[in-house]
């Protein structure tokens, strides 16, 4: 009997080794989009596996410029040491920062769970204001109900934001509930980027969300990135590419994929879901 996390593996994820990533990296470009490389791991607690995941990073980020991949990478603050300390995260994100731009590569800070938060926005804001935003952006999640006001605050630093859904669980004291609610949160955030953001990323598969950014670009013109998935609605990808709407593809890569194949997983059975209602 197949594995089925093994089988989405093969849909979700670029492979196990940088040169798989580079490749699905070229082969998108080659077709229009840009892409977000992302070293899989998450929730890291040993000081061995941090380090291997520095290491991996101080690698793919001159090897993507050389290679002349068109995109940027994706960090996840809990694969670089945030659960030991603030400190061991800042030190090694500075250390992937330097590199990045020193090659001009562009690196995302993603968010994880809810209560990393105050501490990711914190050093986010330390590194932002020695690298800028050229060099560095932050992603919010619009199910959180503290986003609105993290908005406000880090457009007028000229911050750099990614704007998701988000699909961390918590408590409802804190996060929205999926559906209707967070749907109306993220239409709510993306509107206030528009009018308030020269340049910023959407990153979200819902069709009805992304034909009215689109609409609203016509109108604002503002330096928009529609960010998705690799594997997730590639028609609408393909589709978005034919109209010349910049796309950028998150590409994750490497051999720690199990929890994100869940999460796809999940998605895409709550998505199914809620088409069958």
């Amino acid at each position: 009997m197949s594995n089925p996390l093994g089988t989405a593996s093969k849909i979700y994820v670029a492979g196990e080794s940088v040169e798989d990533a580079l490749r699905v990296a070229k082969a998108l470009n080659q077709f229009g989009a840009s892409v977000i490389i992302n070293y899989l791991g998450e929730n890291i607690r040993e000081n061995t596996k941090i380090l291997a995941t520095v290491s991996e990073y101080l690698k793919l980020v001159p090897t993507m410029r050389n290679e002349e991949i068109r995109g940027s990478v994706d960090i996840k603050p809990s694969q670089l040491g945030l659960i030991q300390s603030h400190e061991k995260f800042s030190q090694n994100l500075h250390k992937i920062l330097e590199v990045a731009q020193n090659t001009d590569i562009f690196v995302w800070i993603d968010m994880e769970h809810y209560r990393s938060v105050k501490s990711t926005l914190m050093i986010f804001r330390n590194v932002l204001d020695k690298f800028g935003s050229k060099h560095v952006g932050i992603c919010l999640q619009a199910n959180l109900k503290r986003t609105p006001s993290d908005l406000d605050e880090l457009v007028k630093e000229k911050a750099r934001i990614r704007l998701v859904k988000g699909v961390y669980l918590g408590d409802p004291v804190d996060i929205l509930s999926q559906g209707p609610p967070v749907d109306n949160a993220y239409r709510m955030l993306m509107r206030k980027l528009f009018e308030t953001s020269p340049r910023f990323a959407l990153g979200t598969h819902d069709p009805i969300l992304i034909e009215e950014s689109i609409r609203l670009n016509e109108t604002w013109n503002r330096d928009v990135e529609w960010e998705m998935l690799m594997g997730v609605t590639v028609d609408n990808q393909m589709d978005l590419i034919m109209r010349e709407i910049p796309i950028g593809v998150y590409i994750p890569y490497g051999q720690t994929w199990d929890s994100y194949i869940r999460r796809r997983l999940l998605e895409a059975r709550r998505n199914q879901s809620e088409t069958n209602e």
